[in-house]
């Protein structure tokens, strides 16, 4: 639960950031596909772990794996710093080799670097194995979101600045501010789907009335888009679990 509340944080921060882009009266494609594309991970990230379809077993190592994540990638943040460790590193630290401790100490197996047995490489639980070292990411977007993987292809071109995709920009305002909202919208049915199902919560109305409003989407011109552009892109998954 307390992953699922700081992913939720995190897009709705992201989120934030794409409706001020969007407000300006110059659209910004390129930061607000950046934007976008770090809401599509958070979906991807919540989704293959909270997957109600997967086993008891492979959930169970999905979580594991994200909680090392979570520190190991923490650690990695102190490490980017000059100068000798903190205070706060090596708390990390130590609450890091607790929690692995208590992993392994459950059943959990961890695979460890053989030229740097420190670093770790993967976690198994019960025959299913997670890479810590790989991001999967880009196989999770083609299994949960095939119909819009080019959102997550075109967004992860504007985080990584490639020219390609500034070469390529072309059409009206309406057009891009679509393509922009209407993938997100989908992920949010999408999110509101796998988070409803794990935690027993009935969202099917909501995604009854995220399908309409994007329809409206569709329907609307540059002008009526932009002026509703607020209400559209709040009907997200997160709202849903706040109101329940």
């Amino acid at each position: 639960m307390h992953n699922v509340v700081h992913a939720l944080i995190i897009m709705d921060e992201y989120l934030e950031g794409v409706l001020a882009l969007l407000e300006r009266d110059t659209l910004r494609t390129y930061p607000a596909t950046s934007m976008s594309r770090s809401i599509h991970e958070g979906v991807l990230v919540l989704c293959r772990t909270f997957d109600s379809d997967l086993s008891t077993d492979q959930r169970l190592v999905r979580m594991a794996a994200l909680d090392v994540k979570t520190r190991v990638g923490a650690l990695d943040g102190f490490r980017s710093f000059a100068g000798p460790p903190g205070e706060d590193e090596l708390r990390l630290r130590e609450h890091t080799d607790q929690f692995i401790t208590y992993l392994e100490g459950a059943g959990f197996e961890m695979s460890r670097k053989q030229s740097r047995p420190e670093l770790l490489t993967g976690i198994t639980w019960a025959g299913f194995r997670e890479d810590l070292d790989k991001d999967g990411t880009t196989g999770a977007s083609r299994t949960y979101t095939p119909d819009i993987h080019f959102n997550w292809v075109i967004g992860s071109a504007a985080t990584h600045s490639k020219k390609w995709f500034m070469h390529g920009q072309e059409g009206s305002t309406d057009e891009s501010v679509k393509a922009l909202i209407l993938p997100l919208l989908d992920l949010s049915r999408l999110l509101m789907r796998c988070l409803g199902t794990y935690f027993g919560i009935d969202v099917e109305q909501a995604i009854k009335t995220t399908g309409l409003r994007m329809r409206a989407i569709l329907l609307h011109d540059a002008e009526q888009t932009l002026t509703s552009l607020g209400v559209l892109a709040r009907a997200n998954a997160w709202d849903v679990l706040n109101t329940r």
